[in-house]
């Protein structure tokens, strides 16, 4: 949880801190106020926490309703999950009944997400890149339909999508194993070498997307289906002339 006022965040701190010592072992919760005194708050600080927490697996982040909320979606966009609370307006008086009930309503939906739609190995679609990936046009943007919250209704459309993008990229060919062929004729297909490692990589520094933890130097070799030279788009929106590419799920080029 993040952007609750330090104000509140003291008051409220010893209720909090005994919820959490009732969750089950595995349920991991970590609290982190603004620096602000009496209003919900993330600024730059506040992002480099959320981030660090993150490599270490806090990937769910529960967003005190403020202005910077926008931000912090941006941020960790398709990285973590990040759902603004169901708060009061006044968070100053915010009483802890209120406060438990929106972390209660956030974590069930959670759990229910995570049961059907977040990735469990390395050959789920939510992994594939979104800038790089053309996916065919009915299932057009999937990432954004499986980024959903609050209505569980919204859950059995987004496996849906899940299995009909399986139904229509997934391939498997005899001495090239399994693969994603996307809507240009790309083949995406896991390079077990991982090789080419980020900066960050390098250091050990874990990453995660849609909250599975992505194995370091994990990326996809890229090729067209007639080996021919093809055009490709990377996480900052520069267009690439190829004819093989290394891609990681967020679009970057490695080796290139």
């Amino acid at each position: 949880m993040v952007g609750l006022p330090l104000r509140t965040h003291r008051r409220l701190k010893p209720q909090f801190e005994e919820w959490v010592r009732s969750l089950a072992p595995a349920l991991n919760v970590r609290a982190l106020p603004s620096l602000a005194e009496n209003v919900p708050q993330i600024g730059p600080a506040e992002i480099n926490a959320i981030r660090r927490n993150a490599s270490e697996g806090y990937v769910h982040i529960a967003v005190v309703p403020c202005r910077d909320q926008g931000q912090v979606r941006r941020e960790f966009l398709f990285d973590c999950r990040v759902a603004i609370l169901d708060l009061p307006s006044d968070p100053l008086g915010m009483p802890w009944e209120a406060m438990l009930s929106g972390l209660t309503r956030f974590m069930e939906f959670e759990e229910r997400w995570s049961q059907s739609i977040a990735p469990r190995d390395l050959h789920h679609p939510l992994l594939l890149p979104p800038p790089s990936f053309g996916p065919e046009r009915e299932v057009q943007n999937y990432w954004k339909t499986c980024d959903t919250y609050r209505d569980t209704s919204t859950l059995t459309t987004a496996n849906n999508t899940l299995q009909r993008v399986r139904a229509l990229h997934r391939r498997m060919l005899s001495g090239l194993g399994s693969f994603w062929l996307d809507c240009r004729r790309l083949r995406f297909r896991i390079d077990p070498t991982r090789h080419g490692r980020t900066p960050d990589e390098r250091q050990g520094i874990q990453r995660h997307r849609f909250c599975f933890p992505v194995p370091l130097g994990f990326h996809f070799d890229v090729e067209h289906e007639d080996s021919g030279v093809f055009t490709i788009r990377d996480q900052v929106g520069v267009i690439h002339t190829l004819r093989h590419a290394n891609v990681d799920p967020w679009g970057s080029l490695r080796g290139k």
